[in-house]
């Protein structure tokens, strides 16, 4: 099973009371494999800052692998089981003004 080393910024970070943490997942396992643990790592309050509903992701969470952004389904480790670097964050969303 390979260890993924997490950092987890913004507020997920002070959900979680630690801003890295550390992993152990499934070969084969994805972003959206990985929040999932999060979540049932730190409880529902984390998970509400991640999931809108169980199994959709909020579209400001972002997450990063290798410094370059992430989709859901992409794979935390690589071929030959070594992991990827993961950032996990949220982006704040932005409310359009008026002129």
């Amino acid at each position: 099973m390979p260890e993924i080393q997490l950092k987890l910024m913004g507020s997920l970070g002070r959900l979680a009371g630690e801003r890295e943490t550390r992993l152990l997942v499934d070969e084969g396992a994805t972003v959206r494999d990985l929040l999932t643990l999060l979540a049932e790592r730190y409880g529902p309050e984390f998970a509400g800052a991640i999931f809108r509903a169980p199994g959709e992701v909020h579209t400001y969470l972002r997450a990063f692998l290798d410094e370059r952004d992430a989709e859901l389904g992409d794979r935390v480790a690589r071929e030959g089981g070594a992991p990827a670097a993961v950032a996990v964050l949220i982006v704040p969303g932005f409310e359009g003004g008026s002129r």
